[in-house]
């Protein structure tokens, strides 16, 4: 009786963690307003699973509850199927890459699809991979004969494409922030407030900041910073030796103050105060110098296969 009780607490634990990480994430999605079709659909098997002692206390107690009721619209909102984003949301989800992978081989059937995941470390009930597959087969990659699934033709195409092109780099659901900065960038290096263009400037740092953790997109210059720039060639009024060393070691880059007390051995105070004499004596210039965004080989390349994998979708639908 005692070790039913302990294995009772410990199977409690376990599923209270597991009830408190998909909140978050639920929390999460929500906040950054993302595609939330996937999460619907946990939340629902969640809710099937659950067992509870009273009805009542789904609607008195239940955090997922409360979160189902007061999202509904936002959790069941979803984009056109012939959206392209939508399309290509529908790929990023590692679950159904890994179902592309399996039907790579053969024809499956649900049950077997699911013995097949398993055996991949990827444990989900049958009605969970039927949620998965049906979008595949809505966009005719996927075709369904008996009850047995295969790759389609297309399928085949897209799926060889997309398992090389590192398409595990990008935000499993997103508005396609992150590819529409990468496709700006394919055609020429562009500034921070170029991009604002295609991405809402109060999301910008975050999603700048996640494909620069993943090596796809570097800086090629600085943040927002205040420049220095030599405003002659040479000096034409009479200089201390400092101001001296300073006017020559402006690059016509420009730079910053801090860079530039660490190449001529002054500190950050003493390089603003000499800074500001050769401003007056108009031998220096200051101005403020937009970030510049560039596109790794990486980033090129998973670039390059979501315009082919977005071109084999939308022409076979």
């Amino acid at each position: 009786m005692i070790t039913y009780v302990i294995l009772r607490m410990l199977y409690n634990d376990v599923k209270m963690k597991n009830k408190k990480t998909l909140i978050s994430r639920i929390e999460k999605e929500l906040q950054e307003g993302e595609n939330l079709e996937d999460i619907g659909a946990e939340i629902e098997e969640y809710c099937n699973q659950c067992n509870p002692t009273n009805p009542m206390t789904c609607v008195e107690s239940c955090e997922i509850w409360r979160l189902k009721g007061k999202y509904q619209g936002c959790i069941g909102k979803s984009w056109k199927q012939s959206d392209p984003q939508n399309m290509i949301n529908n790929l990023k989800n590692d679950k159904r890459v890994k179902i592309l992978e399996v039907l790579s081989t053969g024809a499956y059937s649900i049950e077997d699809l699911q013995q097949e995941l398993r055996e991949k470390g990827y444990r989900q009930s049958r009605s969970m991979i039927q949620r998965y597959v049906e979008p595949l087969v809505k966009l005719n990659l996927v075709r369904e004969e008996n009850d047995y699934y295969r790759l389609a033709e297309e399928g085949e195409k897209a799926y060889s494409v997309w398992a090389k092109s590192g398409f595990q780099e990008l935000s499993a659901n997103s508005r396609g922030y992150e590819e529409a900065i990468l496709r700006m960038l394919v055609r020429k290096n562009r500034t921070h407030e170029d991009l604002t263009q295609a991405v809402p400037r109060r999301v910008l740092p975050r999603i700048l900041s996640r494909l620069q953790a993943k090596e796809l997109v570097v800086r090629s210059s600085p943040s927002g910073r205040v420049f220095f720039f030599a405003a002659k060639r040479r000096p034409t009024r009479r200089l201390s030796p400092t101001e001296s060393k300073i006017f020559y070691a402006l690059p016509k880059t420009g730079i910053s103050a801090g860079e530039l007390s660490k190449k001529i051995g002054i500190n950050v105070r003493g390089t603003y105060r000499y800074l500001r004499r050769l401003r007056f004596k108009r031998h220096a210039l200051k101005k403020n110098v937009d970030a510049t965004f560039a596109i790794t080989q990486k980033g090129t390349q998973l670039a390059e296969a979501l315009d082919v994998v977005t071109n084999i979708i939308q022409n076979n639908n």
